[in-house]
């Protein structure tokens, strides 16, 4: 069943976007019911036009981790960052911070733009995984700034393939965050500032991951 999120609601109905209706209309759904997502709640409606979607009943599913889960990705080669900001979305990410260290190659022109078609990625995984959020994505920062700005999670982790043998698990808590370097990696200077603020540096597997590769694998292996 399609799901689609909505910010609007009047009464037993949900005032649909004119994107949203555009799509029921070309995956002709105007006679069938789909889902509206509002306020992380699942409903199941029916079309009424030209733009409503009357409420027939809730569906009392939760698909979320109790506590956030935040990817802080760098900004590696677009086609495949969009693969990861898709991706975890999928697997549950509540954030996705995007910053720039010292061995990105990518470098990022009209900022805005750029958000704009992120978040149609994220917003497009999550109706797909029956998220009951839109994960939000960050405008990027530089990794010094994101360091600074969330020592106060509870569980920090660094990904780095220098670390001695593998320390990764699947026993991660969640209010976690992660952090996966560009494909040249983290430097030990920039290892060195992650420690200062309470990240662990982990070493995923015994070879040495694609970015896109470490930050998918690293979600998949969080419980529940």
């Amino acid at each position: 069943m399609f799901r689609f999120f909505v910010n609007q609601k009047q009464g037993d109905f949900f005032v649909l976007s004119t994107t949203t209706v555009k799509h029921l209309k070309v995956v002709r759904l105007e006679n069938k019911q789909f889902i509206c997502v509002y306020e992380s709640k699942f409903f199941k409606c029916s079309f009424v036009a030209p733009n409503l979607a009357k409420i027939e009943s809730e569906i009392l599913q939760n698909h979320e981790f109790e506590q956030p889960v935040i990817l802080g990705m760098a900004l590696i080669k677009p086609k495949n960052f969009e693969l990861v900001i898709q991706k975890a979305t999928e697997l549950g990410v509540t954030k996705i911070i995007p910053f720039i260290s010292q061995h990105c190659e990518s470098k990022i022109n009209n900022v805005e733009s750029k958000i704009k078609r992120w978040e149609e990625i994220v917003l497009h995984a999550a109706q797909q995984s029956f998220r009951n959020i839109i994960p939000t994505i960050e405008k990027p920062i530089n990794l010094k700034d994101l360091l600074n700005e969330y020592q106060h999670i509870e569980h920090k982790f660094i990904a780095h393939e220098k670390v001695d043998k593998e320390n990764f698990n699947t026993l991660f808590l969640t209010n976690t965050i992660f952090l996966v370097g560009p494909e040249g990696g983290f430097s030990d200077s920039e290892i060195d500032l992650a420690k200062i603020s309470g990240f662990k540096p982990i070493r995923l597997t015994k070879t040495i991951l694609r970015a896109e590769t470490a930050a998918i694998f690293l979600l998949s292996r969080i419980k529940l």
